[in-house]
C-alpha cells in the first residue's frame, strides 16, 4: 500500500506505448447523481492532453493513440452534453430522458462495439442501477472505476463488477458541491487500486481535478498497460497449452 502526492513523479510514461494497437473498454459505474457523466467526460478531456503532451515531444511524434468517453446510460444521456459545454442545462438533459429498456441497452452496447473497433481507450457512463440492462452494457467492459456518494453502497456495486468479470481499478466517494476537505488520493498501490475523494462536481469538464488528474496518469501508465500485458501473457499461455496439446 502506498500513499502519494499528486505532484510525485511516479510513472514510467514508456508503458503507455503497450497501448498503441490495443482497445480497452473502461466502465464507471456507481448510484444515480454521483457524479459519473462529469468523471467520463473529464477523464477524455485529460487523458487526451496528456496524449498530445507526449507527442509534441521529440521521438513521441508517431505516438497513435485515442480516447474516447460514451453515454452508455441513453436514458439519461450526460456525457456528450457535459463535454459540449450544455450539461447544466437542465431542461435540455430532461428533455433527452427516454424509458430504460433492454432495446436501449443493446443499442448502447452495440455503439461500444463499433467504438472499440477504432479507439484505443473507451470509458463508458453506466446507468446507476444494478440490473439485467447494465449487466448487458458490462458485457463489454475490461475494467472498472466505482463512484459514489455513499460509501455505504460501494461493496454492492464491488460484488457487482466481480460478478460481471470487470476488474476494480480505483474508487471514489464522490460530492457534487465543495467540501472542506477537497479531492485526494487517499491510497495508490500500483497496478492495483486507486482510492479517494472528488468534490465539486457540477456537470462541467473538471480537468484541474486533483484526483481526475491523477487517475487519468494512473490509468495511462500503469493500470490499461498491466490489464494488457496481462491480456498477452494468457493468450500466449493458452497459445503454448494448445501447442502441447496438438503435440
Amino acid at each position: 500500500m502506498e500513499i502519494v502526492h499528486f505532484e510525485q513523479q511516479i510513472f514510467q510514461e514508456g508503458h503507455i506505448l503497450h497501448l498503441v494497437g490495443q482497445h480497452i473498454v473502461m466502465c464507471i459505474v456507481g448510484p444515480p447523481n454521483s457524479g459519473k457523466s462529469t468523471v467520463a467526460a473529464t477523464l477524455e478531456v485529460v487523458a487526451d492532453c496528456l496524449v498530445r503532451s507526449l507527442k509534441s515531444r521529440t521521438a513521441w511524434e508517431h505516438l497513435q493513440l485515442s480516447v474516447k468517453a460514451l453515454d452508455a446510460d441513453l436514458g439519461t444521456p450526460t456525457v456528450g452534453a457535459i463535454s459540449e459545454g450544455r450539461g447544466k442545462d437542465g431542461d435540455a438533459l430532461q428533455a433527452a430522458k427516454k424509458p430504460w429498456t433492454l432495446e436501449l441497452g443493446q443499442q448502447a452496447l452495440s455503439g461500444v462495439i463499433r467504438e472499440k473497433a477504432t479507439t484505443n481507450v473507451i470509458i463508458i457512463d453506466v446507468p446507476g442501477r444494478i440490473d439485467e440492462i447494465s449487466e448487458l452494457i458490462l458485457g463489454a467492459a475490461d475494467c472498472g472505476i466505482i463512484l459514489t456518494h455513499d460509501w455505504a453502497l460501494k461493496s454492492a456495486w464491488s460484488k457487482f463488477l466481480g460478478k460481471m468479470g470487470v476488474e476494480l481499478l480505483a474508487q471514489a466517494r464522490t460530492w457534487r458541491k465543495p467540501v472542506e476537505l477537497g479531492s485526494t488520493v487517499r491510497v495508490f498501490d500500483r497496478g492495483e487500486i486507486l482510492t479517494g475523494r472528488i468534490t465539486g462536481l457540477q456537470r462541467a469538464v473538471w480537468s484541474w481535478d486533483p484526483f481526475i488528474k491523477f487517475l487519468a496518469s494512473a490509468l495511462l501508465y500503469d493500470f490499461f498497460p498491466k490489464i494488457v500485458v496481462e491480456r498477452e501473457r494468457k493468450i500466449h499461455r493458452l497459445l503454448n497449452h494448445g501447442h502441447a496439446k496438438s503435440a
